[in-house]
């Protein structure tokens, strides 16, 4: 059943491999390329093709991302990638980053009541 589980991640990341197109990354990007560089943690990172492109506007990424076929993807690619699930915590330290982006990330959440998550 896992490597059926791991095959539709496959195939449903495999869609996100760009977002040159898509203007809510667009408008993310623009926000982001004014904010002084540092280090910044992407939430629900996937395939790491967001990440890549903020990597290379001169971002330290993070990246975190529930599933391990997309993490695997953006691994690949040579970013820093954590396997887990925001609604339960993340393993880093209070104030270690410059800026959070999650851009698909309240939608897919199970709980119901699950509705901020705390990032200090």
């Amino acid at each position: 059943m896992k490597s059926s589980l791991a095959q539709h991640q496959k195939h449903f990341f495999e869609q996100y491999s760009t977002i040159s197109n898509d203007a809510k990354y667009r408008k993310a990007w623009k926000l982001l390329e004014a904010y002084p560089k540092g280090k910044l943690l992407g939430i629900g990172c996937a395939n790491g093709v967001f990440s890549e492109l903020l990597v290379k506007l001169g971002w330290q990424v993070w990246g975190v991302d529930a599933f391990e076929v997309p993490a695997s993807g953006a691994k690949s690619k040579g970013l820093k990638v954590v396997l887990a699930d925001v609604s339960r915590g993340l393993p880093f330290q209070s104030a270690f980053f410059d800026a959070v982006f999650g851009g698909e990330i309240i939608e897919h959440q199970i709980d119901p009541d699950f509705r901020t998550f705390n990032l200090n």
